[in-house]
């Protein structure tokens, strides 16, 4: 385990909270799109804090698959061509794209 600075016990929670915040900005953003009422910010606006919401879940992701000695890139390309496979679609993320 390569933990250096946050144990993964404490990262657990983080993941939580960073998955929610996205869950709320696709709510926003949803909202937007489809012209229902309850957002104050633009379409720009609730578009980066989308962008800034996914980018904390993925450090934080990152941060965790470290802390185990993993690599979230092929972790994930790994996942996602299982997936696909077990569904029956084509789409394969290529060992060299990432």
């Amino acid at each position: 385990m390569n933990c250096s600075s946050i144990a993964p016990a404490d990262l657990s929670p983080k993941v939580g909270n960073d998955s929610f915040a996205q869950l709320n900005a696709i709510k926003k953003y949803q909202r937007a799109i489809t012209n229902t009422m309850g957002n104050s910010e633009t379409l720009e606006e609730i578009e980066a804090n989308l962008r800034e919401e996914i980018g904390d879940v993925l450090i934080c992701l990152d941060r965790v698959a470290e802390c185990f000695g993993e690599d979230i890139e092929p972790a994930a390309r790994e996942k996602f061509n299982k997936t696909s496979r077990k569904v029956g679609l084509p789409v394969l993320i290529p060992e060299d794209l990432v």
